[in-house]
């Protein structure tokens, strides 16, 4: 399955997963586990680099065994939906060839006979990882995407809708353990000039043990997205270590 088409057509399905939520600021649901602001990383269009931490992090090259290529899906500078293969080369950084506005997501496109990644993938915004240790960032403000090992993909709970689209979001899935959860869903419009607000849509208390919590567009006033405006699903735990996922489903709307 090619990544792109997750986020290219008539539907769109946004997931993400924290695996360690903390308890003392709302993260963004995804697996790096930090409150990462986009609109700050991504103030203007950005390179990315790749790299894989671990001791499996070796095997994550272009000729090697495990991962050999990512490919990258997010907007460039004028909110278009783009993608980039990269060819990895172990536990060292390799640099996009394009600049990134937004990233929503990163897959193994092509791996070896291992037929998954073997160590920790990261994308992260050029010049911004500090050192490499076994091809571990020193520092993952700025990273963007994180792939676990032998996990092959992993998105973010976000979506920012790409130039010349609109689109209404259809339904909200939700799941939480180990540790009771309040999740926020946010609409922010990145393209406005005055107001880039995090404004929230809904803020839901979470038990320790959540079957999936699901809300379809009969539960919530209409929410349209249009060109430059972003949802987001956030998670703030009563104790560390909670696990939340967030899914999102839109329809593209037809002009």
């Amino acid at each position: 399955m090619d990544i792109l088409n997750q986020f290219n057509g008539s539907t769109v399905r946004v997931w993400g997963r924290n695996s360690a939520v903390g308890n003392t600021a709302a993260e963004l649901i995804y697996q790096n586990s930090i409150a990462i602001d986009f609109r700050a990383v991504f103030d203007a269009a950005y390179k990315l680099q790749v790299t894989s931490g671990g001791a499996g992090g070796t095997a994550d090259a272009e000729a090697g065994t495990g991962a050999q290529k990512v490919r990258i899906v997010g907007l460039d500078g004028s909110y278009n939906l783009i993608s980039e293969d990269v060819a990895l080369n172990g536990q060292n950084y390799v640099e996009t060839a394009k600049t990134f506005k937004r990233v929503f997501a990163a897959d193994v496109c092509q791996a070896g006979t291992g037929n998954t990644n073997a160590g920790t993938i990261y994308v992260i915004k050029t010049g911004t990882g500090g050192a490499l240790t076994a091809g571990t960032p020193a520092t993952l403000t700025s990273c963007v995407v994180m792939i676990p090992v032998g996990e092959n993909t992993s998105c973010a709970a976000h979506f920012t809708a790409p130039a010349g689209t609109s689109y209404r979001l259809k339904s909200i899935v939700l799941t939480n353990t180990t540790q009771a959860s309040t999740v926020y869903v946010y609409v922010t419009d990145t393209a406005s000039a005055t107001d880039k607000t995090m404004h929230p849509i809904g803020i839901y208390e979470l038990p320790a043990t959540t079957d999936p919590f699901v809300l379809d567009s009969t539960q919530f006033e209409p929410i349209i997205l249009t060109a430059g405006q972003e949802i987001s699903v956030w998670a703030k735990a009563a104790v560390s270590g909670a696990i939340t996922t967030a899914q999102l489903i839109l329809s593209k709307n037809s002009f």
